[in-house]
């Protein structure tokens, strides 16, 4: 049997969306201990450490029972889970302040804090220092480090894969994908209009949605018309390539956004035809990020086309969000924005 340094070490975090980075230093966990308390924060500690972060789009986490699941599955996949407890923790020290074998505590530069906390405890309550050992965050694509967060906010996948910088941008569309990305990527609502309304709105009221973006004059025209201004417009004047709007009023946007005041709301791409360029990657992140960080609804002005603009809204989206385009002739595609869909599209362009 292997020897290890410690017979008991532990570790402690929210594991939602279990990644890289938590499969990492779980792994690390089990070379250095024998045994293994995990501990899994609570939904209410989890609750309490977002309303810290005073982000202004809160997007829902897995609940415990998902997360613990996850991480079962994990640990079962590994050949670990007989060598491991999960405990509930609703506060930072969990089992650390109790009487039990815990020798060592497993964290990152970022957790590190809790462990000092842990240990200063510790000592006033006349109990023994645990060691502390750090290992190194896991880093995604871009340099930052991977985390739940992140991935929430649709920048990165589990792997680190940054949605902005895929191989795809830059270059022309091969024929055979562009064929592949005219079928609709979500829910094709088809029918009369006041169908396809009912749908829409049903479809924009779900309880936990994050934001709203529409691709193209059609469906920017319905939202604008039901009421419910997209917070990511992405727009061309160009309905199946011919120019039938002049202008922002045409499309029935707000006064305020023809007002010069509000001109920085409203941010210009160039695309050609059958093209994702990199600048329209780039200044639709740019929307998005503003959008996040003031809750002003932003417009993305396309020079050229946006037929294919869909993908990285999709990819780029908060989790929890609905993009909505024009399905020519058809109808109005609705796409709800999950893991599971970011995988399918990546799959679908040979990028999984």
């Amino acid at each position: 049997m292997k020897d290890y340094k410690f017979k008991t070490v532990a570790i402690a975090g929210t594991f939602d969306r279990l990644h890289k980075g938590h499969r990492y230093i779980i792994s690390e966990s089990f070379k250095s201990g024998e045994r293994v308390i995990i501990g899994l924060t609570s939904d209410s500690f989890v609750k309490k450490k977002l309303q810290i972060t005073n982000n202004k789009l809160q997007i829902k986490w897995k609940n415990y029972k998902e997360r613990k699941k996850e991480l079962v599955e994990f640990l079962s996949g590994e050949k670990l889970l007989k060598r491991a407890e999960i405990v509930e923790i609703n506060d930072i020290y969990g089992p650390t302040l109790d009487k039990n074998d815990i020798e060592a505590l497993v964290v990152t530069l970022q957790t590190l804090p809790n462990a000092q906390k842990i240990n200063k405890k510790r000592e006033r309550l006349g109990f023994g220092l645990l060691e502390i050992k750090e290992v190194p965050l896991v880093i995604a694509e871009d340099k930052k480090v991977i985390s739940s967060t992140r991935i929430r906010m649709g920048e990165i996948d589990r792997w680190g894969r940054v949605f902005a910088s895929l191989s795809i941008y830059g270059g022309k569309i091969p024929d055979k994908l562009r064929l592949r990305l005219k079928k609709p990527l979500g829910n094709l609502i088809k029918g009369s209009s006041v169908t396809i309304e009912r749908a829409v709105n049903e479809q924009i009221k779900l309880p936990d949605l994050t934001s709203v973006a529409a691709v193209g004059d059609e469906a920017t025209l319905f939202l604008n018309r039901l009421g419910r201004q997209p917070d990511i417009s992405v727009v061309d004047f160009h309905i199946k390539r011919v120019r039938v709007h002049q202008n922002l009023k045409d499309l029935e946007f707000p006064e305020v956004f023809w007002r010069e005041s509000y001109k920085d709301k409203i941010i210009k791409a160039e695309n050609p035809a059958g093209f994702i360029t990199t600048e329209l990657v780039r200044v639709y992140k740019t929307a998005l990020e503003r959008f996040i960080k003031d809750g002003k609804k932003r417009i993305v002005e396309v020079t050229g086309e946006e037929d294919l603009a869909g993908l990285p809204a999709i990819l780029l989206a908060p989790l929890g969000s609905v993009v909505i385009y024009g399905q020519p002739d058809e109808g109005i595609v609705a796409v709800t924005v999950t893991e599971s869909k970011k995988r399918e599209i990546l799959k679908l362009v040979n990028l999984s």
